[in-house]
């Protein structure tokens, strides 16, 4: 199972285009536990409903999506990663400078990557995530405990 830390414009493009039944949310703190139900428009088809459930606790994800906002990347993860098995590849999504070092500094036994995408995705109504643009998505590792997931991640 993958699991998605943010659920914005692309951690939503990302659960709507990976293998359906094999992608869950990380809920925040209190969260409700209401599946996340929005549509999902394709670059090329029709739309359609697209429904993501949150990871359960118990349930332990053989890689972690990380898209949320590269200011709220560290908080998130110090919510998140205790109930994550400390093997789990970590995929950073963000941009800027800053949080992917703090990620490695505050984690450096855990395999942490990076990723740098030119997909593109936006949400211009309520319950409505657009892919607006095709691209190409590099991964490496951000420390030595990431050398070997980068192969399998990428």
């Amino acid at each position: 199972m993958i699991a998605i830390l943010g659920a914005g414009s692309l951690g939503r493009l990302w659960a709507a285009t990976l293998p359906a039944g094999q992608v869950a949310f990380v809920p925040r703190p209190g969260q409700a536990p209401a599946p996340v139900c929005y549509r999902f428009q394709p670059i090329d088809g029709e739309s359609g409903s697209t429904i993501i459930p949150w990871l359960q606790p118990g349930q332990s994800p053989d890689l972690l999506l990380v898209t949320t906002k590269a200011g709220n990347t560290l908080e998130a993860l110090k919510a998140a990663l205790p109930s994550i098995a400390k093997q789990t590849p970590i995929v950073l999504f963000q941009n800027g400078l800053g949080s992917q070092q703090q990620v490695t500094e505050t984690w450096p036994d855990r395999p942490v990557l990076a990723a740098s995408t030119t997909e593109g995705a936006n949400r211009p109504a309520p319950g409505l995530t657009v892919h607006a643009g095709r691209g190409t998505t590099w991964v490496g590792a951000l420390n030595p405990a990431g050398n070997p997931s980068v192969e399998w991640v990428a």
